[in-house]
């Protein structure tokens, strides 16, 4: 009988013990968006659902690049005197603007728009070209207090935009203009990250022992009532 008691005692530990949760699930969750071109584009993104757990804060990462290839043309050997001219040199560029919509829901720093120039300077005689490359890049990172607009199992729209104006600074005489060969190309990439306290979940394992136990318990009253 003092067996069957020891056996009752080890049911209810093993039943106690399954039913204790030991598995934690990720605390992080991240979705990226990216478009490129020039316009305006809505970044949609998934709100945290509520079910995993509860949200502790939220972060946003935007990327932006701009590439530019432009060619500088002198033409001071055509006009306004054919046959004549004078050497230039400056600087071509290609400017480019990028916004997002961070305020609108609470995000700090507050660094929206951003501009980036990228190009670089050329020297030539008259009646000749120069190619000019140039590339810059951004990386911003944001964080909001407001966790409840994105709690929830819509979506939140952070809209961006880009604009690009292809510019040239001449100096040191000549006619000179320059054009995209090929075009500009700018990209936006947007990384919101949610990090929660996640709802805890027994392992697979922690099943079996609540089995192991239930069994246990359904045999000793088996055995009471066989006795």
């Amino acid at each position: 009988m003092k067996n069957l008691d020891s056996l009752v005692v080890v049911a209810i530990a093993v039943v106690v013990m399954s039913v204790t949760p030991c598995f934690v699930q990720a605390s992080t969750i991240s979705s990226t968006l990216s478009f490129s071109g020039t316009g305006t584009q809505d970044m949609a993104f998934s709100q945290f659902n509520p079910i995993l757990g509860t949200l502790t804060s939220v972060s946003l990462e935007v990327i932006g690049s701009l590439n530019s290839t432009l060619t500088a043309v002198n033409i001071s050997n055509q006009y306004p005197t054919p046959g004549l001219g004078s050497p230039s040199g400056g600087t071509a560029s290609t400017s480019s603007t990028f916004s997002v919509a961070t305020d609108s829901w609470g995000f700090t720093p507050v660094v929206s728009p951003v501009t980036l120039v990228a190009g670089g300077q050329f020297t030539m005689p008259a009646g000749d070209s120069a190619t000019v490359t140039g590339s810059q890049t951004f990386d911003f990172m944001y964080t909001t207090p407001n966790l409840t607009d994105f709690t929830g199992t819509g979506q939140v729209s952070l809209p961006a935009s880009i604009s690009m104006v292809p510019q040239i600074v001449a100096y040191g005489g000549g006619l000179t203009y320059a054009y995209a060969t090929p075009p500009p190309v700018a990209g936006l990439t947007e990384t919101l990250t949610y990090n929660y306290n996640p709802v805890l979940v027994p392992e697979p394992s922690t099943f079996a022992l609540l089995a192991v136990g239930v069994l246990g318990l359904i045999g000793y009253v088996w055995r009471k009532r066989s006795v």
